[in-house]
This record gives structure tokens, C-alpha cells and sequence, in this order.
């Protein structure tokens, strides 16, 4: 019996293919936003550090150039965080999109696989009857052979 043969391996090669480059995509992606999600909580635990540092200058500071210079810098922390978060709802939108391309990967990929899968179920059941076929002939064969040798010897 010939060896199997799935028509579209080629196909399925290349969804597989497809596959990984979306889940790579995916993976830099959500890196990106880990990296913005990182960012954004070290700012805002800077950002209550300093002004709980601030409100203590204010209580006793003994000039208004230190607690303003605070404030500006709670203001471009504050500024920072915002632009960051801007950043990270543009990325989970690209993260969105990534994972939707990669579920539509995986599901073409599943179905040519599927289309594979039965490709071969059927090539095995094509042999398993070739070999019954086989294995028929040859018992009809053996049978037919003591036949004619029980004929020879009673004539």
C-alpha cells in the first residue's frame, strides 16, 4: 500500500506558520503592555511616595521654594502617568487585535488539521480493508488449494 498523502500539507504548513508568527506578535505585544502596566504602577507608587514626602515639607518646611519645586514634580510625574496610560489603552487595543488574529490562526489551523485528521483516518481504513481483502484472498486461496489436494487424493 502506498504511503499517506494529505493534499494539503502544503496548507497546513503554512497555517502552522501563520499560527506562530501570530503568536509571537501576540507575545511582543503583551510584553509591551507589561512593560507600560510596570511603568504606570512605579509612577503612581512614586508618585504617593513624593506627595506624602511633600505634604510632610509643607507641614514644616521652612521654605516655599521646596514645596513648590515638589509640586512641579508631582505635576510632570502626574503628566508622565497620564501620557503612559494613553500608551498602554492604545497597546491593549493592538492586544486585542493580536489575539484576535491569533484565535482566527488557530482556528484555521484546527480545521485543516481536522481535514487531515480524518484524510488519515480514512487512508487507515482503506488499508485495514486492503489487508482483509488480502488476508481473504489468501484464506480462500488456501481453502481452494486443500480442496483440489483432498479431490487428487480420493480420485
Amino acid at each position: 500500500m502506498k504511503r499517506f498523502h494529505f493534499s494539503l500539507e502544503r496548507l497546513l504548513s503554512y497555517r502552522r506558520t501563520q499560527l506562530e508568527t501570530a503568536e509571537r506578535e501576540f507575545a511582543a505585544i503583551r510584553s509591551q503592555v507589561e512593560k507600560f502596566d510596570f511603568e504606570i504602577r512605579s509612577l503612581e507608587e512614586e508618585l504617593e511616595e513624593r506627595s506624602l514626602i511633600l505634604l510632610e515639607q509643607r507641614l514644616s518646611a521652612d521654605t516655599r521654594r521646596e514645596v513648590l519645586g515638589g509640586h512641579s514634580y508631582l505635576q510632570l510625574l502626574w503628566f508622565k502617568m497620564v501620557r503612559l496610560r494613553g500608551e498602554l489603552e492604545s497597546w491593549l487595543a493592538k492586544l486585542e487585535d493580536a489575539r484576535l488574529r491569533l484565535e482566527e490562526a488557530n482556528k484555521e489551523l484546527k480545521a485543516i488539521e481536522t481535514l487531515r485528521e480524518r484524510a488519515f483516518a480514512e487512508y487507515n481504513d482503506e488499508v485495514k480493508r486492503e489487508e482483509t481483502r488480502d488476508s481473504d484472498e489468501a484464506g480462500r486461496n488456501s481453502f481452494l488449494m486443500k480442496q483440489r489436494k483432498d479431490e487428487q487424493n480420493d480420485a
